[in-house]
């Protein structure tokens, strides 16, 4: 099962009835706190645009806000501050974040990523997708979004803590039996992770 979630520069053109909503925390276009107002009852996703910014779920990653190397200390310093963040980047740049990541030595964050294909499905690897870019009829993008979004979404357990961390030896299919779910379950927990057998000691998997 996936959601629809919708962002926009301009509040007011996000339709009335929109259950999930971006906004910015910080920049030019920073609206979240009208974001939350006009929409209190929303799940309510804070981008931030400049890596500087120690706010919100969502670092975006595009040509003139941050850059990928910047989006590592940003995931950095929000899961210092006890966040599960998330960056936000086109499909045609994803290769490169994820390699900043991996030069780095840092755990991969979880992704949202621009696809204007017009298809309502998330990538593997990915928890959303944003579809659908604003036009002359609609003033505000539409994303596709996984059932569950780790850092967005509360955890289905009510937990906050609830996840192992990966060992040596450990297997996805061996952490979902050890917690009582099959392998189906944990990979829909688990949307950021791209293949069963790509797991790798230090990385959080969601039970």
């Amino acid at each position: 099962m996936t959601r629809l979630m919708y962002d926009s520069v301009t509040a007011g053109d996000i339709p009335n009835d929109a259950t999930m909503v971006a906004g910015y925390v910080d920049g030019h276009y920073r609206n979240i706190d009208t974001i939350r107002k006009r929409f209190p009852h929303a799940l309510v996703v804070g981008i931030a645009v400049d890596a500087r910014t120690n706010d919100g779920i969502v670092l975006d990653v595009e040509q003139g806000d941050a850059t990928p190397t910047e989006s590592v200390a940003w995931v950095v310093k929000r899961r210092h501050a006890g966040k599960d963040p998330s960056v936000y980047c086109s499909v045609s740049e994803w290769n490169a974040v994820r390699a900043a990541f991996h030069d780095a030595g840092v755990e991969q964050p979880h992704y949202w990523v621009a696809h204007y294909d017009g298809v309502a499905s998330v990538p593997k690897g990915a928890v959303a997708k944003q579809f659908k870019p604003g036009s002359a009829a609609h003033h505000y993008d539409i994303s596709v979004v996984s059932t569950y979004w780790p850092g967005v979404d509360p955890h289905p357990s009510g937990r906050k803590d609830a996840y192992v961390v990966v060992k040596k030896g450990d297997t996805l299919s061996g952490i979902a039996a050890s917690n009582h779910l099959t392998l189906t379950q944990i990979e829909k927990l688990n949307p950021q992770i791209k293949h069963p057998d790509w797991i790798y000691p230090g990385q959080h998997v969601y039970v």
